[in-house]
Order: C-alpha cells, then sequence, then structure tokens
C-alpha cells in the first residue's frame, strides 16, 4: 500500500457508542456498496462487505473494506482486490483478541501480499498501490483502519463528521499553511 501514514482507532481509546436508530434493533443494520468507473478504463477500486455470518458467534459485528487502487499507477484494480481479499481473510482468521491488533494483522498481510505479486510480476505490476479503509461494527462500538486518501465519515442527524485523517501530500501541505509554517503559493509550487 502506498500512503504517507496509518490510522488505527484504538481499543482503550473508542469513540463514543453508536445511537440505537429506528425501533431500537441494532443488528438490523442497511448497508450496500456502489461503484463508479469513472473516466478510466478499468475499475480501479473494490470493497468488501463481511457479514455478521463470518464472525462465528458475534451478532452485531460487520467489516466494510474499500481500497482504492491508484489511478496512473501499474494495476491498481489488482492492489486494491488483493488488498480487499487479503484484509478480510486475514482479520476472520487473526489469533489476536484484540480488535485494533486484528485489523493491523489484516493490514500487515495485504501489504505483504501486495508486495510478493509485485515481486513475482516484476515490471508489470511495479509501482501498484492502493488506500485501505477498514470499518468494524461490533454492537455500538465503531473502529476502524484508515491508510491513504479515502475519507470516513459519521453522519447524526444533520451532522457530518470525517473521523480519520487523510494520509496524502495536500493534506500536510494545506496543514503547514494553516500553521503559518509555508505560504499558500509556495504550497501550490
Amino acid at each position: 500500500m502506498s500512503s504517507t501514514g496509518i490510522e488505527i482507532s484504538d481499543c482503550a481509546a473508542s469513540p463514543p457508542p453508536l445511537p440505537v436508530q429506528g425501533d431500537g434493533l441494532v443488528d438490523e443494520r442497511d448497508y450496500a456498496g456502489r461503484q463508479i468507473q469513472g473516466a478510466r478504463e478499468v475499475q480501479e477500486d473494490r470493497y468488501g462487505v463481511i457479514p455478521p455470518a463470518e464472525f462465528a458467534g458475534a451478532p452485531g459485528s460487520l467489516l466494510l473494506v474499500v481500497a482504492d487502487g491508484m489511478g496512473g499507477h501499474a494495476a491498481g484494480e489488482l492492489a486494491s482486490s488483493l488488498a480487499v481479499d487479503t484484509f478480510a481473510e486475514t482479520f476472520l482468521i487473526s489469533g489476536t483478541a484484540c480488535d485494533a491488533g486484528r485489523l493491523w494483522d489484516g493490514l500487515e498481510e495485504a501489504n505483504r501480499r501486495i508486495g510478493r505479486e509485485i515481486e513475482v510480476r516484476g515490471a508489470e505490476v511495479a509501482g501498484m498501490g492502493t488506500t485501505l479503509l477498514a470499518v468494524l461494527l461490533r454492537g455500538t462500538l465503531l473502529r476502524w483502519m484508515s491508510v491513504g486518501d479515502s475519507p470516513l465519515y459519521r453522519v447524526r442527524g444533520d451532522i457530518l463528521q470525517r473521523l480519520n485523517r487523510i494520509h496524502s501530500k495536500a493534506e500536510e501541505l494545506a496543514e503547514l499553511v494553516q500553521l503559518g509554517k509555508m505560504s499558500a503559493e509556495e504550497a501550490r509550487q
């Protein structure tokens, strides 16, 4: 994976519980996914939904994984596919007790898998990369892992809140401008 940072929500520092919706049945969540290819020749993005049934006796659990293959680089579609599949498989079989550790295990193995693919295929896929955003719901708790520039938002009523940091050079430069360490003109250049 390619990024300028990695973020993982910590087991000890959980965000506030998600509010109970509708008739109070938290486990009756609705989820959907949709992709739009855009102007590219191939779809370079991939997502996966791992439903509660896969979590061996853990009702109310749901794992969502999104990978945005790096456009303009070699094999973004392969990188995103490998990342989602490997992350989900590793998360589900991880022997780590802490969910944050399981998220980390998934990321590490996905990164290794992409690296092995580059070694095997060589120049054909050199430079391939992807972002990765994994969101784990366990009952009313929300945890996530974020690498790259895929944003995670929480919507509560009329309030839209970004939960994760965006790991990109543009964000770093904007932060430097905001702190007065660089001019806007310098950042544009």
